[in-house]
């Protein structure tokens, strides 16, 4: 079914009936969720959906209790943030996200030791792209960063978490 053909299936629903799908959708997933809940309050932070993401983010570069290196999943890691960034429109979580992707890249080489030329030129971008972020939507209120990457690798580093950033 394309779009036309759904368009015109959705106007012939009733109220109750459209009401019922959102809700179905609305109970499909977290990524949908935040959506929804976006659509009709954009100063709704959706905390659960974040964590999700920023673990999903973590997993796929520097899983908690890695004992032998396996090279980051660096385009899953950004599939998460991706999706939390369309699904909720929330630039702060946005950089959230992206800075926690950075920070568990770096303990990855700092654990590992040196890796190749794509490793940090991806940590680069995701980097630049959270300072093109905070340069077009300027923060309202300072960003304190708790990646949780700390945490999640047994507190044996102290990384970004431990700055206050006063975007």
């Amino acid at each position: 079914m394309n779009w036309p053909q759904l368009r015109k299936h959705l106007q012939s629903q009733t109220p109750d009936q459209l009401i019922a799908l959102i809700k179905g959708l609305y109970a499909l997933n977290p990524q949908n969720k935040a959506f929804v809940r976006n659509q009709f309050d954009e100063s709704l932070e959706d905390k659960v959906f974040l964590e999700k993401c920023r673990q999903q983010v973590i997993q796929a570069i520097y899983p908690p209790h890695m004992k032998y290196p396996d090279y980051p999943k660096f385009a899953q890691a950004r599939k998460a943030i991706n999706a939390y960034k369309k699904a909720t429109g929330d630039h702060k979580g946005g950089i959230d996200l992206l800075l926690t992707y950075v920070e568990a890249g770096t303990c990855y080489t700092v654990d590992f030791g040196d890796i190749d030329a794509p490793f940090y030129e991806r940590l680069e971008t995701a980097l630049d792209n959270a300072g093109e972020a905070i340069k077009v939507h300027p923060l309202r209120k300072p960003l304190r960063l708790s990646l949780g990457i700390d945490t999640a690798l047994g507190g044996q580093r102290l990384g970004l978490n431990a700055f206050h950033l006063p975007f």
